[in-house]
């Protein structure tokens, strides 16, 4: 997966709520095993539906819809 080291105010990842420490495993139900994975998985995605981030938080797994950069 790819950890989340910092979210910028304003940008759609704070508006997802992703947090920092959060571990991405998947965009659109495809496997993030790293930083390549997951951006290839966000140019693949339609811009007109949020992409479908699963994400590891706290020894627990969250499904977190994230809005395309306006």
């Amino acid at each position: 997966g790819v950890t989340v080291v910092d979210i910028k105010a304003g940008t759609p990842a704070e508006e997802a709520g992703l947090m920092r420490g959060d571990v991405i495993v998947e965009v659109n139900r495809k496997k993030v095993v790293g930083l390549d994975d997951f951006r290839a998985g966000l140019k693949g995605a339609p811009p007109s539906r949020p992409v479908l981030l699963l994400v590891q938080r706290r020894g627990g797994s969250v499904f977190v819809p994230l809005n395309h950069p306006k």
